[in-house]
């Protein structure tokens, strides 16, 4: 994604965003957005079944918080890979602790592609981040590939009920994600199974999508002033009201928000 590689969208996102360009889940009705957002981290770890030693292969990692929090709190060995050149080099400086201590490990890769041997992780994590592949079942294909028998992919992703929008707010969406894959919660569940994946676990966490979106609008509105000196009007505009209308879809039940946990047969 073009917008990865542009400095006013670090600034935009690192000041909305916070430290995990991620979305959240709210326990309760006064959970703080970045507690909500640790919250989603720590769900999918006890879907997975993760703990200390195990190696995880992080796609799409961002700026590292995931493989961070997978480091620092789980124990585990991660090794993060991105496809943007500039997020990398991000993860890079957030992660030097980490990746000093030999928890952490970068790497730039295509999670089309892997470049990694057969059956090494004992599993595949990503967050919101198969909304941007070319071929999903491509990707299923790798993640199944370089999974131990018995491992586990564990990922969050933005859904959609395609039959329930327009042409124009489908091809509003696919402009924004890069990808013309909308996909359906079902899509992903027969998209797993079709790879060979059991369904471990499935929740839809659409209720906490709308609320972070309307939390990241309100975030920026907040910062507006400040984010102005840096960051081109238009843009922000731009992201102010895809936000707004992220929130807006969610809550009319035309995109969701799903975990999913789906285990390799063997073990």
């Amino acid at each position: 994604m073009k917008r990865y590689e542009v400095d006013q969208f670090d600034r935009l996102y690192s000041t909305v965003w916070g430290d995990s360009i991620h979305f959240g889940i709210y326990p309760a009705p006064d959970t703080p957005f970045d507690d909500a957002v640790r919250a989603a981290k720590r769900a999918m770890v006890r879907a997975a079944g993760l703990h200390r030693g195990h190696l995880v292969l992080e796609v799409a990692s961002g700026w590292g918080a995931a493989a961070r929090h997978l480091a620092d709190e789980v124990g585990c060995r991660v090794i993060a890979t991105n496809y943007a050149r500039r997020q990398a080099d991000i993860a890079a400086r957030r992660c030097a602790r980490q990746i000093a201590a030999g928890t952490i490990r970068l790497a730039m890769a295509d999670y089309h592609a892997l470049p990694f041997a057969d059956a090494l992780f004992d599993a595949h994590w990503s967050q919101e981040s198969l909304v941007h592949a070319q071929n999903k079942p491509q990707v299923f294909a790798e993640a199944f590939r370089v999974l131990k028998p018995g491992g586990i992919m564990v990922f969050t992703d933005q859904t959609t009920r395609r039959d329930s929008l327009t042409e124009a707010e489908a091809r509003r969406i696919a402009d924004r994600h890069g990808s013309d894959d909308l996909w359906s919660e079902a899509d992903f569940e027969a998209g797993l199974r079709a790879a060979g994946f059991g369904i471990a676990a499935l929740h839809d966490w659409t209720p906490h999508m709308a609320r972070h979106f309307r939390a990241l609008h309100d975030r920026l509105e907040s910062h507006r002033a400040a984010l102005s000196d840096h960051v081109d009007a238009a843009l922000l505009d731009q992201n102010a009201d895809m936000w707004r209308w992220g929130a807006e879809l969610a809550a009319a039940g035309k995109i969701g928000y799903a975990m999913v946990a789906a285990r390799k047969p063997g073990g």
